[in-house]
């Protein structure tokens, strides 16, 4: 797969913090990568400094010749008494791009086109949000940069964001810097989580979850609610619970213990039916919670 874009030892100190501490990673053409970090990871540094409104103070960002970028920021620069396709034109100008024909399957492509005589600032959030990823991209950028694309928008206008996100990552790289984790999970095929100036996990999110698997997590069923039962079992062996439903439990350990047998083994020793019993995956949320808080050890 072809690299496009690669952080090689990146460092950047201000007077009273270091914030990178030696960044590495690579964006791969085609790919949808998940940039994600707690606030004062270091994230937005960085992201700056792929934008070059920052510079480094050690290291080298290698891109490749001739890279396009487009940069949807969380608080897009929209003039709201700008009409859509009147405000879009004059950001193509700013490129110096002419390609009125690209411009008109941007508007239709994010579903602008019954809104493009229209004033901005009279469109929802939502909307307002497709006029602000149409201006990323309507110079036809090889990698578009989205930060944080989801943040303010109600669950429908999600949805459809996500989608048009999707549809994108047909003709252009992407890198979304979002904590939206559950929905990077469903947009990203790559994530780099970074956390104290460090990226303390990159690749697939499969990749990830079999790196940091330290405990178990199993969902269980019993015949009868029983709280006070199932509170005397993660006493017993240092787990912790959550109750998903009557009668339906999730134990999680924090090592390597076969859990499924040590359920099976105390329920049985107390007569108490387990209907089902089922090993869960550790989703997005999970493994960055994990992989942040071992940094900090």
């Amino acid at each position: 797969m072809n690299t496009i874009v690669e952080f090689s030892d990146i460092e950047k100190s201000y007077p009273d913090k270091k914030v990178l501490k030696g960044i590495n990673f690579k964006i791969e053409e085609g790919s949808v990568h998940g940039f994600l970090g707690p606030n004062g990871a270091g994230k937005s540094t960085l992201m700056n400094i792929l934008l070059g409104l920052n510079f480094l103070d050690a290291g080298e960002v290698k891109k490749e010749e001739g890279l396009k970028i487009g940069y949807l920021p969380e608080h897009a620069p929209l003039y709201l008494e700008m009409k859509v396709k009147h405000y879009l034109k004059f950001v193509q100008e700013i490129y110096n791009s002419k390609d009125d024909q690209f411009l008109e399957e941007i508007i239709d492509r994010l579903g602008l086109r019954e809104f493009e005589n229209k004033t901005i600032g009279k469109l929802s959030k939502g909307y307002k949000q497709r006029v602000a990823l149409a201006q990323a991209i309507c110079h036809n950028p090889k990698l578009l940069v989205l930060d944080e694309p989801l943040v303010g928008l109600d669950p429908h206008a999600i949805i459809q964001m996500k989608e048009l996100i999707k549809d994108l990552s047909k003709n252009h790289t992407i890198l979304i810097s979002s904590h939206q984790l559950h929905d990077l999970s469903q947009m990203c095929n790559r994530i780099s989580i970074i956390n104290n100036g460090v990226i303390v996990k990159n690749g697939t999110i499969d990749e990830i979850e079999a790196e940091i698997k330290h405990g178990e997590k199993i969902q269980f069923e019993l015949a009868e609610d029983n709280d006070q039962v199932v509170k005397e079992l993660c006493h017993q062996y240092k787990l912790s619970f959550n109750k998903v439903s009557n009668c339906t439990y999730e134990v999680t350990s924090i090592e390597v213990m076969e859990l499924k047998k040590i359920v099976a083994k105390f329920f049985f020793e107390k007569q108490i039916v387990v209907l089902s019993q089922v090993e869960k995956k550790m989703d997005l949320e999970e493994i960055f919670k994990s992989v942040t808080s071992e940094s900090h050890q």
